[in-house]
């Protein structure tokens, strides 16, 4: 006999759905580019210096689908290339002004939107809730590939100032290159 899933299991992957969808729901309001377009600009706006290779990585996109992504947003103005310092075959790639402004765009829409759904919440049962989420998302990366896969939406300002349960789960990856570029362990 196959074990039923529970409520909680259930309910966790609704709300897993829903948050997805109003992030994608804020961002599409953002730019004309739909897809991975948002978390590859919030993704090289934290980690500038990010080769093709390590954004397709980050996106779980083809290296093809990710250099076809890069151009729309070079053509677009968002993203520039340049020479990358650690390796001269690869380029390394980082916002332009417009694409820090469409950076800030896309973080203060997925910030409105998901506030928006804990405003169902009490000042303790919000404190309550972040204990939560913190002690679960701390349990889920095993490398720093995975945590900035976790984090490729996030605003990591307000994260790295409120001690990250996501950057705290990693193990110290010092001569993991992007590790380096953030300049975090």
């Amino acid at each position: 006999m196959a074990q039923r899933e529970d409520t909680t299991t259930n309910l966790l992957g609704a709300l897993g759905v829903a948050v997805t969808d109003h992030i994608r729901a804020g961002i599409d309001t953002v730019g004309e580019h739909g897809g991975q377009s948002g978390a590859a600009i919030t993704t090289i706006g934290i980690l500038p210096g990010l080769s093709v290779g390590e954004l397709a990585g980050i996106l779980g996109l083809t290296h093809p689908g990710t250099v076809r992504l890069v151009d729309r947003l070079v053509a677009d103005d968002l993203v520039e290339k340049t020479a990358s310092a650690e390796d001269a075959r690869a380029l390394a790639l980082r916002l332009t002004p417009p694409g820090k402004q469409r950076r800030r765009e896309i973080l203060s829409q997925r910030s409105k939107r998901l506030q928006g759904m804990l405003d169902v919440l009490s000042g303790a049962e919000r404190r309550q809730f972040d204990a939560l989420l913190r002690k679960i998302l701390g349990n889920l990366p095993v490398n720093r590939q995975q945590a900035y896969v976790v984090c490729r939406y996030c605003d990591a300002g307000p994260c790295f100032r409120n001690d990250c349960p996501v950057d705290n789960a990693c193990p110290d990856a010092a001569t993991d290159g992007l590790a380096a570029m953030t300049g975090r362990r």
